[in-house]
C-alpha cells in the first residue's frame, strides 16, 4: 500500500496476526519523518501499558490542565468511577512500586482516560482488549464507535447490537 487517506470522522482497524508489524503503523512519523502526514495532534495507547509510579491524576494529566467536568466525564466514559472511589486516595493513589497495585484492565483503561483527555484529533490504539477486562471492553467499543481511531487487532470482535 503507496498512499492512504483517512477522512475525518472515519474509523480504521488493522487486522493481522501477531508479529505482523501492525502497531509500526502509529511510529511512521517518527521512523520516516517524511510522506507520512498527520493533521493535528495524535494519542497513542500502546499494547504494552505503561504506567508511572505517581497519582493517576498525574499519569492522567501529564502537563495538561486540569479540566474537572471533562476530567470526570472521560473517567465515568472509562468506567472507573466506581474503582476511583473505593481507592483510599481516589485519584491521588500513587500507582506503582510501593503504590497500589492496578489490574492490567485498569492500568488499559487510565491510558485510554490519558488518551481521550489529550483531546486529541487522531487516536492510535495498539489492540487495546489485550489487556482488557469485559467492561474494559465495553468500554472500548463504546469510544472506539464514537471517536477518530486508527487501531491495530490480533482478534477484532467489536459487534454492533
Amino acid at each position: 500500500m503507496e498512499n492512504m487517506t483517512i477522512l475525518k470522522g472515519e474509523k480504521v482497524a488493522v487486522c493481522g496476526s501477531i508479529g505482523s508489524r501492525k502497531s509500526i503503523l502509529g511510529e511512521l512519523p517518527t521512523i520516516y519523518g517524511r510522506g507520512v502526514i498527520i493533521y493535528g495532534r495524535k494519542a497513542c495507547v500502546p499494547q504494552s501499558v505503561g504506567i508511572q509510579i505517581v497519582t493517576i491524576r498525574e499519569n492522567v494529566l501529564f502537563d495538561k490542565e486540569m479540566n474537572k467536568a471533562f476530567y470526570d466525564d472521560v473517567f465515568e466514559a472509562c468506567a472507573l468511577n466506581q474503582d476511583i472511589n473505593i481507592w483510599k486516595g481516589r485519584n491521588l493513589s500513587v500507582v506503582g512500586e510501593r503504590g497500589m497495585n492496578l489490574s492490567g484492565g485498569q492500568k488499559q483503561r487510565i491510558q485510554l482516560v490519558k488518551a481521550i483527555y489529550s483531546d486529541a484529533d487522531v487516536y492510535f490504539l495498539d489492540d487495546p482488549f489485550s489487556a482488557a477486562d469485559a467492561l474494559g471492553i465495553l468500554v472500548n467499543r463504546r469510544i472506539l464507535l464514537n471517536n477518530k481511531i486508527f487501531s491495530t487487532f490480533h482478534k477484532f470482535h467489536i459487534t454492533n447490537a
